[in-house]
């Protein structure tokens, strides 16, 4: 009997040990503080709408503008760690993207390497993001390194509608 209880406590231990946190939902922007560099008014979206699955992720993100339109942009992601690579249709911009869990899955970090227009081989910037769930917000921390301009990182506090 005591080892039925041992291995039964064992399996959902590691079931909870193991499990990934979850994002879904809708988000909006509560709180954004710049921690270096300048500001960008698209530097973080202000609302996401995100749907997410065991291994994969869609995210829905609407930004700001400068002439006060939304910019709203929707991406499905596998969660594996595999790299995955689109060139925009209007910009010509190639991006290279990677999604993974953190070690203990609580935190989900998004790599994206922008290459320059014209010279698909050269970098422009990385961009990444580290997100988790704290207090019941939504935290993100980005980060942009820049090869030809100022590097900056932001972060940002989202609310659950």
């Amino acid at each position: 009997m005591k080892k039925i209880l041992f291995t039964i406590t064992a399996a959902l231990f590691g079931f909870t040990a193991f499990a990934q946190t979850n994002f879904s939902g809708t988000w909006s922007i509560s709180d954004k503080q710049m921690i270096t560099g300048p500001e960008y008014i698209n530097a973080l979206p202000k609302l996401l709408k995100i749907e997410q699955a065991r291994d994969s992720v869609s995210i829905e993100y609407t930004y700001d503008t400068t002439d006060g339109a939304d910019q709203v942009s929707k991406h499905t992601y596998a969660i594996d760690g595999k790299e995955m690579t689109r060139t925009g249709k209007t910009s010509k911009r190639k991006t290279v993207m990677k999604l993974q869990w953190s070690a203990d899955k609580s935190a989900l970090v998004i790599t994206t390497v922008f290459y320059i227009p014209e010279n698909p081989a050269q970098v422009d910037f990385t961009r990444i993001e580290t997100w988790s769930i704290k207090d019941g917000h939504l935290v993100i921390d980005e980060r942009s390194e820049e090869t030809r301009s100022e590097t900056w990182q932001v972060k940002g506090i989202f609310d659950k509608s």
